[in-house]
């Protein structure tokens, strides 16, 4: 993985979108954050961090959290994907 410094523009945002869509969908299935962890048998912290964009999530990770979470890998990488749930939710 490269270090944060030599992480492009690309990367950082692609970081940042695949965190908030981890954030959506956990909320969304009402698990907290240290469950998740607990899950994952990883530190909540570092769950905060893959959810900001800090850190970024390898194959094994994003593939977890989809089964434990109970959605597509794919709907991580979607940008419109909150969008889309929230006027399915509100509707």
């Amino acid at each position: 993985m490269l270090r944060k410094s030599d992480r492009s523009v690309d990367h950082n945002s692609m970081n940042k979108l695949i965190g908030n869509n981890l954030r959506f969908i956990r909320r969304l299935k009402k698990m907290s954050l240290m469950q998740l962890a607990d899950k994952m048998n990883i530190k909540y912290q570092q769950v905060g961090k893959y959810e900001l964009g800090q850190n970024q999530l390898c194959a094994f990770r994003l593939w977890q959290a989809s089964h434990i979470l109970g959605c597509k890998i794919k709907y991580f990488f979607d940008k419109n994907y909150i969008n889309k749930m929230y006027g399915y939710h509100s509707a």
